[in-house]
């Protein structure tokens, strides 16, 4: 049907409220048939923006200009489709008639403030916005909403460890939500662009948040609570909805060991067992828990940290390599979010790759520098109106890196309440000018989180699938001529390596993107991902040219000859060791020898990490740069960070130091 002609028909059979509030009446025989009709002509879970501008054009030649329009929309893409085609309509929308307005959380906040101005009488407000004007904020201007009934939702599959970004239905308390968005100060509209049979057959709130976000955290924390005795556990169950009897928690959970599904198991709206086994698994790899899942010593650190598990264990091997500073900007800036912003002109968007290149160095081929550059360059401004043009110019959220520094400084009063580093020494950041010693840190808290270029396939391959640089990665264009490279062997030929460290793997279609990336030396990866296994490298070797290799849990496999596996698994085994070390340490007195001992261990290998890197072709990294050069973290600087424990609760942590009385690591 002729969506220009016919929208007023068409609109009667979806769900449209004349009045706020109403939920209209039950569809007609002919509203029916044209709402099958339209379904028949397009997809209904699709974004149709022809028919979102004839709605549009139906509101402007029937109401006064005076009226502001707001239009929920899933996502960038989409508003951007939209503006487009209002744009290139003249004849329907003419630019004298009106101004549009973009509101998204990636956007500078200068950008959002222009849309609670009022405009002239004869000038109508179009406002393109996500679900950010459902709760976050409210335009009283507002009379007509017209709403899609769609949301872009992130969810994270368990099994393969990857995000996705899709466009989902929204909930019936989203609905009345953005119904409430139109008329807030006189009567208003809301065009519901779906049938009353959708709306019916949606879910009536969202689906919690433990359902579709990993619970690594979660299933750490939640080896705390886990009762431990028979009647503990009754107790537990017996708080339930439905609780079972004291023979059925026998059956339940047989030897008084309740597991972490188990425990889990018992919430409101508890996760899959999938989830729950995906994220005991990655604990177990990164030595979290044991093969029992019992919190090993390591777990028991990282439950002193308010962060992911993983994010944690790159601050204590930060620790143990002496660059703290630099990787907990980083890991601030991904506890948190990105601090860039999406420019709301389209020409604006190729200038944001050229500013991450700016932050980027050109030899580290790495994202992760580019947060740490930015918020170091923010950092050294002392101005607040120097650091907001700062902010402006380079499309950055202002508020955003005052966020990721409050973080910053969280964090760094949980390492030194809980022993971590000391606060009147600044010896923690004794290489945290070295990249290298930067780079593994982050490899050893990132892992399993790997790609490796297949050189027989021409494929990069994580530890499941093949999979492909994220257009975001400063890493996927030649660093000659900042062009894109699409095909995987000549991207490979502009690296020095071909390991890579990433922070997040999206799928879009059907296939795997991996973003925030950096390129590891194999030294880097064979040192720091993964645990210590039995190589041939540790028996005993009589011919030092002969062929062995050096096995990192079940999918890494490194072939050298005999001497070079020997002595890789010597230092990985001494790096394990030393870390083992650090972590059982933090609760009595070291002597000086012996931490002269470990810093002469950790020198050595930061001084073979920087000769391999040489000999890879990574070239030399001027350093001076991964510090800022006021305000470091020191004893000079007289900063009272908070320092309160995160285990508020008192049962939590007497709970906690039973489990330290009996520590186990590894």
């Amino acid at each position: 049907m002729d969506k220009a002609s016919d929208v007023s028909a068409y609109l009667s059979g979806v769900y449209v409220d004349k009045s706020v509030g109403s939920v209209g009446n039950q569809a007609t025989e002919e509203e029916k048939e044209l709402l099958d009709i339209y379904h028949n002509c397009f997809n209904d879970d699709d974004i149709d923006c022809q028919l979102i501008c004839a709605v549009l054009d139906h509101i402007n030649r029937n109401s006064s200009p005076d009226g502001a329009i707001l239009v929920f929309l899933p996502g960038l893409d989409d508003i951007l489709a939209v503006k487009d085609i209002i744009l290139s309509d003249s004849k329907k929308f003419n630019p004298r008639n009106y101004e549009i307005f973009i509101l998204h959380s990636q956007m500078q906040s200068s950008d959002q403030k222009r849309v609670f101005n009022r405009l002239s009488n004869n000038i109508r407000k179009i406002i393109l916005s996500t679900n950010i004007a459902e709760t976050s904020l409210t335009i009283d201007d507002v009379v007509f909403v017209i709403d899609l009934g769609k949301v872009k939702e992130k969810s994270f599959d368990s099994l393969m460890g990857i995000s996705s970004l899709k466009s989902v239905w929204i909930s019936q308390s989203s609905v009345r939500q953005r119904r409430g968005r139109a008329g807030r100060t006189r009567p208003g509209v809301c065009y519901h662009l779906f049938s009353k049979h959708r709306y019916q057959s949606l879910q009536r709130f969202q689906l919690p948040e433990i359902l579709r976000i990993p619970i690594h955290e979660v299933c750490l924390q939640s080896k705390l609570l886990v009762p431990n005795n028979e009647m503990s556990i009754h107790e537990f169950l017996s708080a339930a909805i439905d609780p079972p009897s004291i023979a059925s928690s026998k059956l339940l959970v047989p030897n008084n060991e309740m597991s972490i599904h188990e425990f889990l198991s018992a919430a409101i709206d508890p996760p899959s067992i999938a989830s729950v086994r995906a994220s005991v698994q990655l604990l177990k790899t990164i030595d979290a828990l044991d093969s029992t899942e019992q919190l090993t010593q390591l777990g028991v650190r990282l439950l002193d940290l308010p962060i992911e598990p993983n994010y944690g264990k790159m601050l204590l091997y930060s620790i143990l390599l002496r660059c703290v500073e630099p990787v907990l900007t980083i890991v601030s800036a991904f506890a948190y979010r990105d601090p860039f912003m999406i420019p709301s002109v389209m020409e604006k968007q190729k200038s944001l790759k050229a500013i991450k290149k700016m932050f980027c160095e050109s030899n580290s081929f790495s994202d992760h520098i580019i947060y740490l550059n930015a918020f170091n360059r923010w950092l050294e401004i002392q101005s607040t109106n120097d650091r907001y043009a700062f902010c402006r110019h380079n499309l950055i959220s202002n508020t955003t890196m005052t966020l990721i520094d409050g973080i910053r400084r969280q964090i760094l009063g949980q390492l030194q309440s809980a022993g971590f580093i000391r606060h009147d020494s600044d010896d923690h950041n004794r290489n945290a000018h070295k990249w290298v010693a930067i780079k593994a840190a982050l490899c050893a808290g990132a892992y399993p989180k790997l790609i490796h270029f297949d050189e027989n396939l021409g494929q990069f391959w994580c530890q499941k699938d093949k999979i492909r640089f994220h257009g975001s990665s400063q890493l996927n264009s030649d660093p000659n001529t900042d062009k894109f490279v699409g095909n995987h062997s000549k991207l490979r030929k502009l690296m020095p390596t071909n390991w890579y460290i990433y922070e997040e793997m999206i799928q879009m279609g059907r296939t795997s993107y991996a973003k925030t990336m950096t390129a590891v030396s194999t030294v880097t990866v064979a040192l720091f991902a993964g645990k210590p296994v039995a190589a041939d490298g540790q028996q005993p070797v009589t011919d030092l040219d002969s062929q062995s290799h050096l096995q990192i849990d079940d999918w890494i496999r490194f072939d050298s000859n005999a001497q070079t596996i020997k002595i890789a698994s010597y230092l990985k085994e001494e790096i394990h060791n030393l870390f083992a070390r650090q972590i059982d340490s933090l609760s009595r007195v070291t002597s000086q020898r012996s931490r002269d001992i470990d810093n002469s261990v950790v020198d050595n290998v930061i001084q073979v990490l920087e000769n391999e890197e040489l000999v890879a072709g990574f070239g030399v990294l001027d350093g001076t740069g991964l510090r800022p050069r006021v305000g470091p973290i020191g004893p000079q600087f007289a900063h009272k960070y908070d320092s309160r424990p995160y285990h508020s609760n008192r049962q939590f942590r007497n709970q906690k130091s039973k489990f330290k009385a009996n520590q186990r690591f590894f």
